[in-house]
C-alpha cells in the first residue's frame, strides 16, 4: 500500500483507488494539478480540505472513515481513538435499535437515559419512563438487589454481568451488565435478556416480490 496524497494514510493500492479515509479517488501524484475524477479539486486544495474538516471536500464527510492503526506510516503516531468511538457510535446505536429484546440503560443515579423501541412496546403501558428512576418501577426486593449488584459492579472492573432471574413464561435468563467508559469506569448497566425459545421466523424469508 502506499499513501493517499491527501490524506497520508496507507490506504491506496493502484489508480483510481477511492481512500476510505478522506475519500481522494488517486490519480496520481501532482499537487498542481485539477482533477478530474475529484470536482476539479488539486491535491493541495484536497489536502487543506482535510486538514480543516477531515474529507477531501465537506460533501464527502457522509463516506469517511478514521484510519486503522495498520494504516498509519511507520514511525508516525496513531492517535484517532476518539474519531474511531465517534464513528463507530451509530453503528452501536443502530444494534441496540434493532435488538428484539427490549433494552433500558440507567446511569449511576438509576436514572433510565434510553430505551430501545422494542422496550418502549414492552413498557408501553406505563407511559415514556425515560427520565424516571428505574427504583419505580420495582417492589422493595427488587430494589434492593438492583443497588447490591451496582454496588458490585463498582468493586471491581472484572465484575460485569450477574444472573438475575429465569422468567419461565418467555423462558429467557435475565442478567444486569456494567457498562463502563474505555478506561474501564463504570458508568451505567442495563438489563439483558437472553431467550432459549428457538426462532419461528422462517429462515432468509426475503419476502421479495
Amino acid at each position: 500500500m502506499i499513501k493517499c496524497p491527501v490524506c497520508g494514510y496507507l490506504t491506496i493500492s493502484d489508480l483510481w483507488d477511492v481512500c476510505p479515509v478522506c475519500f481522494w479517488e488517486y490519480e496520481g501524484d501532482d499537487e498542481a494539478e485539477e482533477s478530474a475524477a475529484n470536482h476539479g479539486l488539486t491535491i493541495a486544495e484536497a489536502r487543506e480540505n482535510y486538514a480543516r474538516f477531515g474529507a477531501c471536500e465537506v460533501e464527502m464527510l457522509r463516506n469517511v472513515r478514521p484510519p486503522f492503526e495498520c494504516e498509519v506510516p511507520e514511525g508516525e503516531t496513531f492517535d484517532k481513538a476518539d474519531a474511531w468511538d465517534e464513528y463507530l457510535s451509530p453503528f452501536f446505536k443502530s444494534i441496540i435499535e434493532q435488538d428484539r429484546s427490549a433494552v433500558v440503560i440507567c446511569d449511576l443515579a438509576d436514572k433510565i437515559i434510553y430505551m430501545n423501541p422494542a422496550a418502549k412496546e414492552s413498557y408501553k403501558k406505563h407511559g415514556n419512563l425515560i427520565g424516571k428512576s428505574i427504583m419505580e418501577c420495582h417492589n422493595e426486593r427488587s430494589c434492593e438487589l438492583i443497588s447490591k449488584v451496582r454496588d458490585w459492579f463498582r468493586k471491581s472492573p472484572d465484575n460485569n454481568i450477574m444472573f438475575t432471574y429465569h422468567n419461565e413464561k418467555q423462558n429467557k435468563d435475565v442478567y444486569m451488565v456494567a457498562l463502563r467508559d474505555k478506561d474501564k469506569k463504570l458508568i451505567g448497566y442495563y438489563e439483558k435478556h437472553e431467550y432459549r425459545n428457538p426462532d419461528t421466523m422462517e429462515k432468509y424469508a426475503f419476502n421479495e416480490e
